[in-house]
This record gives C-alpha cells, structure tokens and sequence, in this order.
C-alpha cells in the first residue's frame, strides 16, 4: 500500500457496531425478510433481492437486524481457511433484508469510508492478507467481530476511494448485466423446449437412452504420480460445476498431462460434450466447451449421438426427478452409467429438433458469448485491483483500460 495512507481500525469507520445475524429455527422459515444465508454470500459478491429463504423478524429484530445498501457481510466462519471472512457487499434493498448467524454484518460511514472501496480492498489478495491475520482454526476456520472492528485497514482520502471504486464497479455492472443476459436466455431455452416437447406425442419413438447417445464415464488419474498431473489438458470433476454462473464449462480447476490422459478410458470428450454429476452431488449440469477429460463423478454424453446436445441438455434438466429415481449405494448415492442407460427418453421427429435447434443455437451461441465476456472483464478487474491498491496503476489508465473493455 502507498505508505502515506494512514491506517485505521476498521470499526472506527463505522456507523454501527459490527454485528452477528439471526439464528431461526428452519421449522419456523419460509415468510417475512429476505434471509442471506452462507451460500449466497459466497456465490454473491455482490448481494442482490434474488435470495432463496425468507425469515419471520419481531418488531424488536427489525429494528436491530435489517440490512442497507452499502453493508458488508463477511462469512463468521468457514470449512475451508480461505472461506473465513470472504466479504460481500449489499446492493439496492428493493425489500427488507436480514442476514443469518454465521455472516458479521459491517456498516461503513459513508462520510469516512465508501463501502465500494472497502469491499474491492477486501477482496484483494492485500486485504486478504489482513484477515487472515485475524482467522481462528478450531473445529472450524473462523473470525471473530471483535477482531474484525480492531483490524487495521489503509485509508486513502475519500476521494481517491470512490475513484477505485468507480472503475472497478464499471466492470462490475458489466459483470451483472451479462449475468442477467444470461439467465434470460437460460430461461428462454427452457421454456422454448418444454413448450415444443414437453407434453410428448403418442407416435413418438421411445429408446432407452443409451441408445439415443453414447453414454461414458471417467476416472482419475493416480495422484501420487507427478507425470500425470499440471500438464495443458482440462479434468474435470464435479466440484467445477458447483459454482458456474450459467451451463458453459470453460475451464476446470486441475489439468493433466497426455500420460495422465492415457490412464482414462472415456479419453479426451469434444468441446459440446454434455456433463451431468453422478455422485456428490447428483444433478450439476453443464456443456463443456473445451475439451474435457473428466472422473469418475460424471455421466457424459458426447455430441455424436441422435439427439443433440443442447436437446439433451434440457431433457436432464427437466427429467432430473427421474434420473435421480434411479441412484442407489451404501456409502453414497450414485448413478451408474448402468442403471442410467435403461433410462427411456421419447425422440420427436427430426424435423421438429431441428426447427428447435435453429432458435436454440444462437441464443446458447449469444448465452456463451457473454459468460466468456464476463470472465475476460473479471480477470482484467482481478489484475487492475491489487495494482491500484498498490499505486502501480493510477485511476486514468485503469480507466483507458476499463473504457475499451467495456
């Protein structure tokens, strides 16, 4: 950090003290405020009305439990080292909104502090740093609201803060309106294929679907050999699903080598393979668009079969009761590619997938396009966050660069 900026306690750039959310019996959930609960703060950077469960809150609890815009939130406490006082910040309240137990509620002082900049601080790998000062490992990784309040954090002047955050937030918006792009055109495919195919005709064919697609599974490699693993290949397991934004598999979080591909039967799947995990959990879903090597959690469906990808896509999506029906196991629940192939699917004409694939393609095409946008401008805010923290970038370059992105 610039060594002019002074630091501060960050409880001392507060409105309100720092605070820990509702704890509400699950029984006694499904009315009331807009709960925030530990996945969406992880999944949300940025925390919007789009939440899942509602709480019921007292006269008293509103009044002490209630969110604005321009919270921060900052996990209490994590599985995982890296997950202790992951931050998000509170968008536009459009309806009340409360948070639960495990979140730390901080209120910034507009007049002292921007919001905006103290969660791109936070978000950095320099304010990462400071919190992991203050976490705890016991059973569980964790900090403490005390410790959070007498966390010292860089103060730039007001002024300088809401330029960082300008520019940042730019990408952001960006960022949010894709995603948006995105869920529309999702929902559009969904709804385009159940309202030509989900009521099935009497004179359609109905074939198991092993025989409709090929039908393959993976494993992985040894991990205790070196040869196979950090070569230019993309593995995939189910946990690279879990957090994509939309159906499109770009990259995957471990790689492989040629050597490491010898060891894996189903070989290296073409880019529009369809994956759906198997096991822990069943149901993710997505479309790689890479080629994929993939372990064994995965059911994959390759594109040579005759149905379509994107066909076969939505058909898991809307008959994931089913597949679901047909998993068993002792120590897990898992479907086999055995008990999955028997699995009847109707095939309607090919005149009439067609005439659906002509409006499906290009908005799976457009859909593509803007996930791929989205993950261009959060790698250029990635890179740009820790240089203007850090003074290697000043605001009007960040800006130049920020202005031909976007």
């Amino acid at each position: 950090m610039p060594p002019n900026w002074p630091e501060i306690p960050l409880g001392e750039l507060c409105s309100a003290p720092l605070r820990n959310g509702v704890s509400v019996p699950k029984e006694s959930r499904g009315s009331g405020a807009l709960m925030v609960n530990m996945g969406e703060l992880f999944s949300q950077p940025r925390i919007h009305d789009d939440l899942a469960e509602r709480v019921p809150l007292t006269p008293s609890e509103a009044d002490r439990f209630l969110l604005a815009e321009g919270d921060l939130l900052f996990a209490r406490r994590s599985l995982t080292l890296d997950g202790a006082g992951k931050c998000s910040l509170v968008m536009a309240c459009n309806e009340p909104r409360t948070w639960e137990s495990s979140i730390i509620r901080v209120r910034p002082d507009p007049s002292l502090v921007s919001s905006e900049y103290l969660y791109y601080l936070f978000r950095s790998p320099q304010g990462r740093s400071r919190i992991e000062t203050i976490v705890e490992q016991v059973a569980v990784a964790g900090i403490r609201s005390s410790d959070l309040a007498n966390l010292r954090i860089p103060v730039p002047s007001l002024r300088e803060q809401i330029a960082f955050a300008d520019v940042l937030g730019t990408l952001d918006d960006k960022i949010e309106s894709n995603r948006q792009v995105v869920r529309l055109l999702a929902d559009v495919l969904a709804a385009s294929w159940r309202s030509r195919f989900g009521a099935e005709a009497s004179d359609w064919d109905v074939l198991p679907i092993g025989e409709v697609t090929a039908v393959v599974g993976g494993s992985t490699p040894r991990t205790s050999t070196d040869e196979y693993w950090g070569g230019e290949i993309a593995f995939a397991t189910p946990k690279d699903l879990s957090n994509l934004s939309s159906v499109a598999l770009f990259e995957t979080a471990r790689r492989i080598t040629d050597l490491g591909l010898k060891q894996i039967s189903s070989g290296l799947l073409p880019a529009g393979t369809v994956l759906l995990s198997s096991r822990a959990p069943i149901g993710y879903l997505a479309v790689s668009e890479v080629p994929v090597a993939v372990n064994q959690g995965f059911i994959a469906l390759p594109p040579s079969g005759k149905l379509p990808g994107l066909y076969l896509w939505q058909w898991l999506w809307h008959n994931m009761d089913l597949i679901k029906e047909r998993a068993n196991g002792t120590t897990f629940l898992e479907v086999s590619k055995a008990s999955f192939r028997p699995i009847l699917i109707s095939v309607p004409p090919f005149g009439l997938v067609t005439s659906w694939m002509d409006v499906a393609t290009p908005a799976h095409r457009r859909l593509v396009a803007a996930e791929a946008e989205s993950r261009a401008i959060a790698d250029l805010r990635n890179s740009l966050l820790p240089k203007l923290l850090t003074g290697q970038v000043r605001v009007s370059e960040a800006n130049d660069l920020v202005s031909g992105a976007v």
